[in-house]
């Protein structure tokens, strides 16, 4: 009985140990965002979100839909708050 508990407990820490990542492991960032804007005049500015992709990388929308992935755009509905 107790070489079957041993076998037991044996077992649930390596099973447990598979599912917890490598602390070492290199979290990957391949896009660096900046943003700024300038003014254009008392009442228009330009809005500037520049992103610096690692070679070998795509940014694609986070919904993917029947036609499969887009890349990533930004689209600004007119609106009287700005």
């Amino acid at each position: 009985m107790k070489s079957l508990l041993k076998i037991f407990l044996l077992f649930f820490c390596l099973s447990t140990q598979a599912q917890i990542s490598d602390p070492n492991a290199k979290i990957e960032k391949p896009v660096k965002w900046s943003y700024g804007s300038a003014i254009i005049s008392d009442k228009e500015f330009d809005l500037i979100i520049t992103a610096r992709i690692e070679k070998g990388w795509h940014v694609y929308s986070q919904f993917i839909g029947d036609g499969g992935p887009i890349p990533t755009s930004f689209k600004f509905q007119p609106s009287p708050s700005y």
